[in-house]
């Protein structure tokens, strides 16, 4: 069972052993007070749909009422306006002290009100979706995953494929749909990484594209044929092709290999979704 003074604990045990050197040791503490974060947080609720939007608007009222730097402040506002409309706004770099918790927004600053060195301060990047995954293991994480979905959607009808589970939920063409959008902007991407020196990709925002006018088969036919096209590009790619940049609108600048493993993070992320789904159909 999770707590505030378990979650706690954890936090000032991972600084301490931290602070003295075992990083190993600290990482298996960090891991720990996530985990209660999880806890915590899902046995709260998480805020979906107006809730959430009010949420938000009552901890900004929060910093606003105690004077917090009136960049940050902006930057949530514009992004509430951004969740309320499904247009996601661009939030500059984000960085904290590691030693009295102030918050910088839009670069490193060359000095801080704690002394810290501006390379010292922990930056927050938008997603661990980007975290770059090693290529073999990546690789092998999309060839894979088509068969995945094939095991998972063994014995589903036609037809229990157009039913979402719950009102407001996707059914699995929808999820499908969703997947194979998602595929063909890994495919475009890569491609113009590949092709042209540091492009401006566009944010797209995927989960929002779920319609579809073919069958949830022929769409997941559709995003194998374009799975199979991914591989073959991506495979015989030499380890400096993997560091080719592109400048994403809502991230920032990437990696082809960030790119690629945000995508295969992404779609890995819905297979808990799919096995739910399919369980409430059968």
């Amino acid at each position: 069972m999770a707590d505030d003074s378990r979650l706690m604990g954890w936090l000032r045990v991972a600084r301490g052993i931290e602070a003295g050197g075992h990083y190993n040791l600290s990482k298996l503490a960090w891991a720990l007070a996530y985990a209660e974060e999880i806890k915590l947080s899902g046995a709260a609720g998480i805020p979906r749909g107006e809730a959430l939007h009010q949420a938000l608007e009552a901890l900004i009222a929060d910093l606003r009422a105690e004077a917090a730097p009136p960049e940050i402040v902006s930057a949530l506002e514009r992004g509430l306006v951004g969740l309320r409309t499904e247009q996601p706004e661009i939030i500059p770099p984000v960085y904290v002290s590691r030693t009295c918790g102030d918050l910088y927004i839009g670069g490193r600053p060359a000095q801080t009100a704690c002394d810290d060195d501006p390379l010292d301060l922990r930056e927050f990047r938008p997603h661990y979706y980007l975290e770059p995954l090693p290529v073999p293991q990546l690789l092998e994480a999309l060839r894979t995953f088509p068969a995945t979905i094939t095991a998972i959607l063994e014995g589903v009808t036609d037809e229990q494929m157009t039913i979402p589970p719950a009102p407001e939920e996707w059914s699995v063409k929808e999820l499908l749909a969703h997947l194979d959008v998602a595929q063909g902007l890994l495919l475009h991407r890569a491609q113009a990484i590949l092709t042209e020196e540091n492009p401006v990709l566009g944010g797209v925002s995927a989960w929002l594209l779920t319609s579809n006018t073919l069958n949830a088969r022929e769409i997941f036919a559709h995003y194998a044929a374009v799975r199979a096209e991914t591989l073959a590009l991506l495979t015989p790619l030499k380890p400096e092709d993997w560091w080719r940049t592109a400048r994403h609108g809502e991230f920032g600048v990437l990696t082809l290999q960030e790119h690629a493993s945000y995508f295969t993070r992404h779609e890995r992320s819905h297979t808990r979704q799919m096995i739910q789904i399919v369980r409430a159909l059968t």
